[in-house]
């Protein structure tokens, strides 16, 4: 009787310890400086280029990351409350949202117009499903507000001047 109970106290305490690691895990922080987060916003020169911003508002299923890709060229996860930045050229690209299924999106990119995208979590047979749908620029400008910048493929870092601080390993 004595080591059911502390059996059934371990594994709660395993839970709670699970719970709390998922819960800290899923928070994000700024990863860009100030001035490249507040530049990505306003994108003040855009070459003849497009600028097409990815969105994750709803943190509905907020412990499944969305894998993001343009053109087939992945950037990373989005999280809750988190977009990404991708300057593309003129032309059609094809924006894909993958988790438990891959959703693709075509946009026709014009030079010097910025497209909005919102990538939706729908509950999935195992984890999150990701659904991509455009947003009209006054919508996808108040979406911005509420997210932080997490990516951005190379062309945004190009055009914003911003190089990735190297990252060391440990021991070495």
């Amino acid at each position: 009787c004595h080591f059911a109970r502390m059996r059934r106290g371990v594994r709660l305490l395993a839970v709670y310890i699970g719970l709390i690691w998922v819960l800290l895990g899923s928070c994000s922080t700024a990863k860009y400086p100030v001035e490249i987060r507040q530049q990505a916003l306003t994108l003040p020169k855009l070459g003849g280029r497009a600028a097409v911003y990815v969105c994750r508002t709803s943190s509905k299923l907020s412990v499944f990351g969305m894998q993001i890709a343009a053109d087939s060229i992945a950037v990373g996860k989005l999280f809750p409350k988190e977009y990404f930045l991708f300057i593309v050229e003129p032309g059609e690209h094809v924006f894909s949202s993958k988790s438990e299924n891959m959703h693709r999106l075509k946009v026709k990119a014009e030079p010097g117009q910025r497209y909005y995208l919102r990538v939706e979590p729908e509950t999935g047979m195992v984890s999150a499903q990701g659904h991509l749908s455009p947003v009209d620029p006054i919508e996808g400008g108040r979406m911005l507000e509420s997210c932080s910048l997490a990516g951005m493929n190379e062309m945004a870092r190009n055009l914003l001047n911003y190089i990735p601080p190297v990252r060391r390993r440990r021991g070495r």
